[in-house]
C-alpha cells in the first residue's frame, strides 16, 4: 500500500506543472502572445487621470485559447518618486470561474485601466509593470510615465449650473486657473456673465457661445467661453439667447490640463463629455478618441450605466450565464449579469442579449426607466405617431418623456416623430445620460 502511494505521488508530481494553476487544464503554448502595457500619452500632470492600455495580441500563425482560473486577467502595480505605490488589484474580489480570451491569428484585444493620481504627487518618472494572470505569471510587461510640473496654466475648465447649462471655459493664465481650481476645492460657486452669440459654425441652434470681448466671470477672467444648454425640452431658447449680457451662476465641475480625446474639441457634446469623463463614467479608445458620432453598442451602454448608478460589482452572481451569447469570458458579462439582477435588463425572446449589437435610442431610455424605477402616468396618446401605443417600446419612452430627458423636435435626438430603430451615436447618450444623473 505504501509503494502504492508513492507510485501515485510521483504522478502527480509529473503531470501537476501540466495542470496549470488552480488545476486548470493543460494550456496552449505562448508562442506568438505578446502581452504589453502602455499610458495613453507619455506625461499628464499631478491630479490627471492616467489611461492605461493593456494589448493582449497574437503574432502567430495559430489560434490562442487563453484560460484564467479566476475572473481576474491581469494585474498592475505602479512605483514612483518617494517608494509611492499603487496596485490596481488592491481591494478587489474576483470571482473563481474559468474565463478565456480566444485570440485569432493576428488579433489583438485591448483593455484599459485607470490611476488616479493626486495633486501631491511628486513630478518624476512612475514605472509600471502589469501581469498577465496566465501560466503562473510568465508574462510581464513595463513602461513608464511621468507626472510633470504644473503647467504654464493652460488647461480646461467645465462650470454646471442647476438649470441645465454647460460651459466650457479654456483656460490660458495661471492665476486663473489657480483660482478655477480653488473655487472647485470649496464648491463655490461662480458668475459668468457676457453677449450670447449664435454658432453658426454647423452647430444646433441651441450650442451657443459668449462673446470674448463682453465675458464677465465673478473672481476670475477667462477667455473662450462654450456653452450647451441642455434643458431644450419646453424651453424659449430664442427668448434667452437674446438677452445680453445674460447671466449664468454655476459650480466648477472638472479642470482638465488637455481635453482628455482628441477629437471632441469641434463636437457639440464636448461640455457633455467632459462632464461625464470627470465623473468616471465613460471612457474613450486606445488611440486617444472618443468617436462622439459612432455608434454604441448595447454591452458598451450597461457598462456606462453601471458605472453610472452602481459601483460595478466584478462577481458572478449566477452559476450559468443568464444569456446563450454572453459567456462569463466576454469583457460584459459582470455588468450585464448585475443588470440583470438589477432587473434593468431582459434581453430577446430568443434568449440572447446580443452585447455587441447597435444600440438605438428607444433600448438606451428602456434601459435608464428600468434602471430609475420611475413609475409615472403612461398617456393614451403617444407622444410620437410612429411610436403607438402597441410598440413594445411604448410604456418606456413615455416615461422617458415625462422624465425629461427627451421630446418631440429635440435638436439632435427627435424631430416630429420619434425615429425608432435608429441607432444612437455616443454623443446622444451623452446628452441623455447628461439630463438623468445631473438636471
Amino acid at each position: 500500500m505504501k509503494q502504492i502511494g508513492i507510485i501515485l505521488f510521483i504522478i502527480l508530481g509529473l503531470i501537476s506543472p501540466a495542470l496549470g494553476v488552480f488545476g486548470v487544464s493543460p494550456s496552449p503554448a505562448l508562442e506568438g502572445l505578446i502581452f504589453s502595457v502602455s499610458p495613453q500619452k507619455d506625461s499628464y500632470s499631478p491630479g490627471e487621470k492616467v489611461t492605461l492600455n493593456l494589448t493582449i495580441k497574437n503574432t502567430g500563425t495559430s489560434f490562442l485559447t487563453l484560460r484564467f482560473s479566476t475572473s481576474q486577467v491581469y494585474d498592475i502595480q505602479i512605483v514612483g518618486p518617494n517608494s509611492y505605490f499603487w496596485r490596481w488589484s488592491k481591494d478587489r474580489f474576483f470571482a473563481q470561474v474559468i474565463t478565456e480570451i480566444l485570440l485569432n491569428p493576428g488579433e489583438e484585444k485591448v483593455f484599459q485601466e485607470f490611476w488616479e493620481t493626486n495633486k501631491d504627487f511628486s513630478p518624476g518618472e512612475y514605472s509600471i509593470s502589469a501581469w498577465l494572470l496566465y501560466m503562473e505569471r510568465k508574462l510581464e510587461a513595463k513602461a513608464v510615465v511621468t507626472l510633470t510640473s504644473r503647467p504654464s496654466g493652460n488647461g480646461v475648465a467645465l462650470v454646471s449650473d442647476p438649470a441645465g447649462c454647460m460651459i466650457k471655459i479654456d483656460i490660458t493664465d495661471i492665476q486663473v486657473r489657480e483660482k478655477l481650481e480653488k473655487m472647485l476645492t470649496q464648491g463655490k460657486e461662480l458668475w459668468v456673465g457676457g453677449k450670447v452669440e449664435r454658432d453658426d459654425s454647423g452647430n444646433p441652434p441651441w450650442h451657443f457661445r459668449f462673446d470674448p470681448d463682453t465675458i464677465e466671470v465673478a473672481e476670475v477672467t477667462a477667455e473662450g467661453l462654450q456653452a450647451v444648454y441642455l434643458k431644450a425640452i419646453e424651453s424659449d431658447l430664442e427668448y434667452w439667447m437674446k438677452i445680453s449680457p445674460a447671466y449664468i451662476s454655476g459650480k466648477v465641475v472638472a479642470i482638465f490640463d488637455s481635453p482628455p480625446f482628441k477629437d471632441i474639441q469641434e463636437n457639440w457634446a464636448y461640455p457633455l463629455i467632459l462632464m461625464l469623463y470627470s465623473k468616471g463614467i465613460i471612457n474613450g479608445f486606445p488611440d486617444g478618441n472618443f468617436y462622439p458620432e459612432r455608434s454604441l453598442t448595447r454591452a458598451e451602454f450597461i457598462k456606462i450605466l453601471m458605472e453610472a448608478l452602481n459601483p460595478p460589482i466584478p462577481l458572478i452572481h449566477v452559476q450559468y450565464p443568464t444569456f446563450s451569447d454572453l459567456p462569463f469570458s466576454h469583457w460584459a458579462s459582470s455588468y450585464v449579469e448585475n443588470a440583470v439582477l438589477l432587473g434593468w435588463v431582459k434581453g430577446f425572446p430568443d434568449g440572447t442579449f446580443r452585447p455587441d449589437e447597435p444600440l438605438t435610442k428607444e433600448q438606451v431610455l428602456t434601459f435608464i426607466v428600468r434602471a430609475s424605477a420611475f413609475q409615472g402616468e403612461t398617456p393614451e396618446k403617444p407622444t410620437f405617431s410612429d411610436l403607438p401605443p402597441d410598440h413594445w417600446a411604448f410604456p418606456f419612452v413615455e416615461q422617458a418623456v415625462e422624465m425629461g430627458l427627451i421630446g418631440v423636435n429635440d435638436f439632435l435626438l427627435t424631430s416630429s416623430l420619434f425615429g425608432t430603430g435608429l441607432q444612437a451615436t455616443r454623443s446622444q447618450v451623452c446628452l441623455i445620460m447628461v439630463r438623468f444623473l445631473f438636471f
